[in-house]
């Protein structure tokens, strides 16, 4: 599995990675998560684990990142997205309510909610 980590640098990326790779581990489930930049939605992927917690006075990058997977989770409905914050999952809330997206099945608003509709689906870790 190709996973990637998209996140706003308000904090350690590096361990926050790392973090849902081992909550991935703990459940058995095998992937490495890399680190991404915004370009990746131009790469090959399967899930995409998206923060953009850190919210800026007069930044609209969540937004148009929150708008960017939405778009992404349509045209691509292989991937899935999983949002591993509140704030973020609350933007790509909104953004669906503002864009009219219907309710995606690719789109999850926490780690957990991801690894319990796909751990019994992947391929576990054999030690």
């Amino acid at each position: 599995m190709i996973a990637y980590y998209l996140a706003d640098d308000f904090g350690d990326i590096e361990a926050e990675a790392e973090t849902i790779q081992q909550q991935l581990a703990f459940e058995n489930i095998v992937a490495e998560v890399q680190i991404a930049d915004i370009k990746i939605f131009n790469k090959m992927f399967d899930v995409l684990f998206f923060d953009w917690g850190g919210m800026m006075p007069g930044s609209d990058m969540l937004w148009h990142l929150s708008r960017k997977i939405l778009n992404d989770a349509v045209e691509n409905p292989n991937r899935d997205y999983v949002m591993t914050s509140a704030i973020t999952a609350f933007a790509i809330q909104d953004a669906k309510k503002v864009m009219g997206e219907d309710v995606t099945a690719n789109i999850f608003f926490s780690v957990e909610d991801w690894i319990e509709i796909h751990a019994s689906k992947l391929l576990p870790i054999y030690g």
